[in-house]
């Protein structure tokens, strides 16, 4: 990737991270597995989010600035997430939730623990693909 502008490359990198991240945890926590057609979704967005991210000017701020602006565009990056979830059950006409798959140590049933932990798991996927840049 030496030909690719510095800030690219690192975009590619977080979205890879992201998008092997999240596949591990479908592989190993998640039933029925996703498909191909969403971790391509996924990388997209990463790629695109953190694209944003390193481009746009953070200006002089202290540690705990840049803290709240990568957690923003983590919440950001997974907000997008869901969005694209609700997309896919509106137009397919599906019921609300879903076309998320099954997290096998968590109760469908408790709706704000289960969209909370896919909340929080494709944010944390996400800033461990910043933090590896």
């Amino acid at each position: 990737m030496a030909h690719l502008p510095p800030k690219v490359t690192s975009a590619v990198i977080v979205a890879t991270v992201t998008v092997l991240l999240d596949w591990i945890f479908h592989r190993t926590l998640t039933s029925p597995m996703e498909t191909f057609d969403y971790f391509t979704v996924k990388w997209l967005l990463a790629f695109f989010v953190a694209t944003v991210f390193l481009n746009w000017a953070a200006g002089e701020q202290g540690r705990t600035g840049k803290r709240m602006r990568l957690i923003s565009f983590a919440a950001v990056f997974s907000f997008l997430m869901s969005l694209y979830y609700r997309w896919w059950e509106y137009f397919s006409g599906a019921p609300y939730s879903a076309r998320a798959p099954d997290i096998l140590f968590l109760e469908r049933a408790n709706v704000v623990m289960f969209a909370g932990t896919w909340f929080l798991a494709h944010a944390l996927f996400f800033l461990a693909g910043v933090w590896l840049t």
